[in-house]
């Protein structure tokens, strides 16, 4: 059973990174920094919220999703698979433009793992595959 939080061995497994962004450019950004980073992982690429439901998958080690999407928001789908039991114990990321502290305080309610405003920079997208993957 691959586990599916805050442990780095995961059993000779591949883990599965979920990276959920409508822009393209973004979207191969966060991926190329995972790849680096973690070579093995398998990445899971999503186009706005909806789509990221329907690939959802109880293999997923991480999520990264942007907010300000089309069809479904980020603070929505993390809505969504947080009242699902299957999923509810993936570690979420937020990554947004959104800076505003009441959207902050939403994503803590909901049970992000962390916050992190665009522009960002490698290093702050490694902290959380180094905590999760």
């Amino acid at each position: 059973m691959l586990k599916v939080s805050g442990n780095n061995d995961t059993g000779g497994e591949s883990r599965m990174v979920m990276v959920v962004e409508d822009d393209p450019v973004i979207r191969s950004i966060l991926c190329n920094i995972i790849k680096r980073d973690r070579p093995e992982t398998h990445i899971i690429e999503c186009v706005d919220g909806q789509d990221a439901v329907n690939k959802m998958n109880n293999k997923i080690g991480l999520i990264f999703t942007d907010n300000n999407m089309p069809i479904l928001s980020g603070l929505e789908f993390i809505r969504k698979i947080k009242s699902d039991p299957v999923y509810s114990a993936i570690p979420v990321v937020m990554v947004s433009v959104e800076s505003r502290e009441e959207y902050k305080k939403l994503g803590r309610e909901l049970g992000t793992a962390g916050w992190i405003v665009k522009p960002f920079v490698m290093s702050q997208i490694q902290k959380y595959i180094h905590e999760y993957i």
